[in-house]
């Protein structure tokens, strides 16, 4: 299993507002921060959508599934702007649905539980997280809630 985290984002700027994390079983391989033309550059749907494939870093991914932190428009808050981070879920979700890559959305209160047993420095402890330590974090928990990455969970509570 490979397991490619998304914390969305769009910058109409080309800012690197979207972090990513790969995950191969239960062991992290690298994070990224990216910005949305190189995420869709780097995560592609080959041959003719059959399998969904992630240039890394490290090297090509075979990516087996994504689980990325879910957004919800608020009308009143986003007065009209143009939404970057429903693109970028929608285009990943896109290509998921092309390669039958299975795709998860995770509610953005996962950070919370995630931050509570990820091993300790594996992210920055800033009052904004890092996108590519959101990503890492969402991997990690969507890692714990199947079961594959096992945790103390009574040692949070």
């Amino acid at each position: 299993m490979t397991l490619l985290a998304i914390d969305p984002g769009r910058s109409f700027k080309g800012d690197k507002s979207i972090g990513a994390a790969l995950f191969d079983h239960e062991h992290y391989v690298e994070r990224l921060s990216l910005s949305y033309e190189d995420l869709r550059a780097r995560l592609v749907p080959v041959p003719l959508g059959e399998q969904l494939f992630f240039r890394g870093e490290t090297g090509v991914w075979l990516i087996t599934e994504v689980v990325i932190e879910d957004f919800v428009n608020n009308d009143r808050s986003r007065g009209g702007q143009r939404n970057g981070t429903s693109e970028c879920i929608g285009m990943v979700e896109d290509r998921a649905w092309l390669t039958k890559t299975p795709f998860t959305r995770q509610a953005p209160a996962a950070l919370g539980a995630a931050k509570l047993h990820a091993p300790e420095g594996s992210y920055r402890k800033l009052q904004h997280l890092r996108h590519e330590d959101s990503a890492f974090l969402h991997g990690f928990e969507y890692l714990v809630k199947k079961g594959v990455i096992e945790v103390d969970l009574s040692a949070t509570m």
